[in-house]
């Protein structure tokens, strides 16, 4: 059996209020619950050695989703119990898991079909067979698709060309497939695969008074934070407490007031990680800028505009992986499952570190950057607007090379080298631009950047 979900309409709950102190909470809640708390349900119902480290029967918990093995009969009640995690903790983010129950075979071989009539599975002799009736092609076609480096045209029925396309199908990634598809109808439909999907809803009367923040729910927490008073809804005052714990800073009257809600106490932050990324690269540009006095993080987005040339302005990054949900269909084992999403976690931060190690330094005691989010292939994060396209090309030079590099080892098939005309990705006089330029990477990644005053961000700011 596996379990399969996350949280889903992700970027509303983010970034419901615009100040920045909640993104930055609403976006670490969300990381701590689809990673960690996934992990200790899995080890409160199956116990297996350290339960600060992760559990082995979950397979991936990181940007926003998870998948995992369990016992059919504890299957759908661990589905629900992530579902129900997510809103006791957040109280008004969505999420979905769903559970299905498969052959041990399936995990090796994918979706079997059985025919009753001639009990027997549908394989490979059927799909050969079924190839050469033009009414069944195009949807077998679609299904059972070629990769551009295959080595086979489009349009080849050859025996060898459709055995090529079966067993590429055939895999553990088939699985995924079923999954992500039966999440979809969870998502959308709310009383499919499960019990019934209830979605938080808080309705606002109109002699409430509004929540400073999200001006679409109730207040019903007054609290001091920093000099000022604020009313807020309970759901936009957990975003802030834990936005303002994972930076250091005071929360006020906030821890109180939420009780008996309390900011996790083992909130992994990106200052940490980013530490220890310094601490590795001590002959990086921006770790031979530091001293011995304490960095502190940017406390709002001023402190970043201010280190731009010209100043007050920001550059926001976003940025995510092409096709990624088709190159997991095609792993084979949940081995290889695990592998990949851990080399695609791992590079995305190490390309965003090695980016702005290269292109930024410390000033006034303040990093000079917010990651907002870094979630398995996708990222957004604020920089200096001068640097924002610098930092912006490195990020997507060092992710596309080491996914390639990496990924060589672990997929199959041969993704260095392609049959078709390299594509050229990179211009200009950048030498390392110019060593990967004509490039057909394993994994594209497409970013927009926007370049914005940071006072005026919606109304004054071009998009490049």
């Amino acid at each position: 059996m596996l379990v399969y979900g996350g949280a889903t309409k992700i970027k509303g709950y983010v970034f419901e209020a615009p100040k920045l102190p909640e993104i930055r909470g609403a976006s670490a809640l969300l990381d701590w619950v689809g990673e960690q708390q996934v992990h200790q349900i899995w080890h409160k119902a199956f116990p297996k050695g350290d339960p600060s480290k992760p559990h082995p029967y979950v397979i991936y918990a990181s940007g926003g989703s998870f998948l995992a093995f369990t016992p059919c009969s504890e299957a759908q009640e661990l589905a629900t119990q992530v579902e129900r995690t997510y809103t006791e903790h957040t109280l008004t983010a969505n999420s979905v898991a769903i559970a299905a129950c498969f052959d041990l075979l399936e995990l090796r071989y994918g979706r079997l079909f059985h025919d009753k009539a001639t009990d027997s599975f549908y394989w490979v002799e059927d799909f050969i067979h079924d190839c050469q009736d033009a009414n069944k092609w195009a949807e077998l076609e679609q299904y059972y698709y070629l990769h551009k480096d295959s080595g086979f045209a489009a349009n080849d029925k050859s025996e060898t060309a459709l055995k090529w396309r079966f067993f590429n199908r055939k895999t553990f990634g088939e699985l995924v497939t079923v999954l992500a598809t039966m999440f979809h109808r969870r998502r959308d439909e709310r009383a499919s695969h499960g019990e019934p999907h209830y979605l938080p809803h808080y309705e606002l009367m109109p002699w409430d008074v509004k929540c400073h923040s999200s001006d679409v729910r109730s207040a019903v927490i007054e609290a001091r934070v920093g000099d000022d008073r604020r009313q807020l809804s309970e759901a936009s005052a957990r975003k802030l407490a834990v936005g303002r714990t994972v930076k250091g800073v005071d929360i006020g009257d906030l821890e109180k007031t939420l009780k008996p809600w309390r900011v996790p106490p083992d909130l992994e932050t990106w200052e940490t990680r980013w530490h220890e990324f310094l601490d590795n690269h001590p002959q990086s540009n921006y770790a031979r800028h530091l001293d011995n006095a304490a960095i502190k993080p940017a406390s709002d987005i001023a402190d970043i505009a201010a280190a731009s040339l010209p100043s007050r302005y920001i550059g926001l990054i976003y940025a995510d992986g092409n096709n990624i949900g088709r190159l997991m269909a095609t792993l084979t084992t949940p081995q290889r499952y695990y592998e990949v999403s851990h080399v695609l976690s791992e590079v995305t931060r190490e390309a965003i570190f090695t980016a702005l190690a290269e292109h930024l330094t410390p000033a006034n005691k303040i990093h000079l950057f917010e990651i907002l989010a870094i979630g398995g292939d996708d990222l957004f994060i604020i920089v200096p607007g001068d640097k924002a396209f610098d930092i912006a090309l490195t990020i997507a030079l060092h992710f596309e090379r080491e996914l390639t590099v990496r990924l060589g080892s672990l997929i199959q098939r041969k993704i260095t080298e392609n049959s078709q005309e390299k594509l050229v990705r990179y211009h200009g006089n950048d030498p390392v631009a110019q060593a990967i330029r004509t490039c057909s990477p394993a994994v594209g990644l497409s970013a927009g950047v926007l370049i914005a005053q940071e006072n005026t961000p919606s109304s004054s700011c071009a998009i490049w």
